[in-house]
């Protein structure tokens, strides 16, 4: 987060040529793809788990290797190789999954004798992202990922008029969820100052407008029926900028995206009678 910060903000222009990151989420990829485009010419993510065990986007991890960074999976850092004060490399140890953790993740257990060394010029840790609940008193109910519990319907803790929510509930994840935390919340902070009823309530939303379905015309049916593919700048080109990857669509694709939008119900339809078909 460090080195992501000092990019983004204090505009730091240099990284090396041989660069590692340990650790397998979207924080990781996104310090290793910005790291190639700082000009590291080599760039690995090393993973302790799977693949299929990679918090990661699967997007993210795609575009990763697109843009030549290397994964190594099933892999963990053993010990820190420095000459003079300065990184040298990496030793790390081949793990293999066995059993269950506290967490419910499946375990890395350690090879012996499976070490190999990687030469690196800067190496980043992105791994372990926690709350600080240091300053909480006692009380609180803390889930093994040392978040905090909250009623997920009103998001109160253990503690009666404490409220969380966002990533100390939830762990490192997306802002929108931390909003939608917040809205929640909100509501139920007002019922317990107010002295109401706080059990939870699940309601659909409604929308604010009626939007007519869209009629498509025969033609529109065969041609619109699947999501565009949105634009990519080119690897070679892309490896060499900050500017977004996803470029937009072009008008005949977005006008038809907003059809395919507005007919939802068509889209299933279609897809059951597809199905029947088979």
């Amino acid at each position: 987060m460090d080195f992501l910060r000092e990019v983004n903000v204090g505009g730091r222009t240099t990284v090396g040529k041989r660069v590692g990151i340990i650790g397998g989420t979207n924080t990781a990829l996104d310090a290793a793809r910005t790291a190639r485009r700082l000009g590291a010419e080599k760039v690995t993510v090393f993973y302790n788990r799977t693949h299929f065990e990679i918090p990661a986007d699967e997007l993210e991890v795609q575009a990763g290797l697109e843009e030549g960074i290397e994964v190594v999976y099933l892999c963990a850092p053993s010990k820190i190789i420095a000459e003079k004060g300065r990184l040298k490399g990496l030793e790390l140890v081949q793990v293999e999954m066995r059993g269950v953790d506290p967490t419910g993740w499946r375990e890395p257990v350690v090879l012996e004798g499976t070490e190999f060394t990687v030469e690196l010029d800067n190496l980043f840790p992105a791994i372990s992202q926690r709350p600080d609940l240091g300053f909480l008193p006692d009380g609180f109910k803390i889930s093994p990922k040392n978040t905090v519990e909250a009623d997920p319907g009103t998001m109160m803790t253990d503690v009666p008029g404490v409220f969380a929510g966002g990533d100390v509930v939830a762990g490192p994840y997306f802002a929108t969820d931390a909003m939608g935390h917040g809205k929640l919340a909100a509501k139920y902070m007002d019922r317990y100052l107010r002295g109401g009823d706080m059990t939870p309530e699940y309601t659909l939303t409604k929308p604010t407008a009626h939007v007519e379905p869209y009629e498509m015309t025969p033609v529109e049916v065969e041609t619109i029926v699947s999501r565009p593919e949105t634009p990519l700048q080119p690897v070679a080109q892309r490896i060499k900028n900050f500017e977004s990857v996803e470029l937009v669509l072009d008008e005949t694709a977005a006008v038809n995206e907003a059809k395919r939008c507005l007919r939802c119900d068509w889209r299933w339809e279609h897809e059951a009678e597809e199905e029947e078909k088979r």
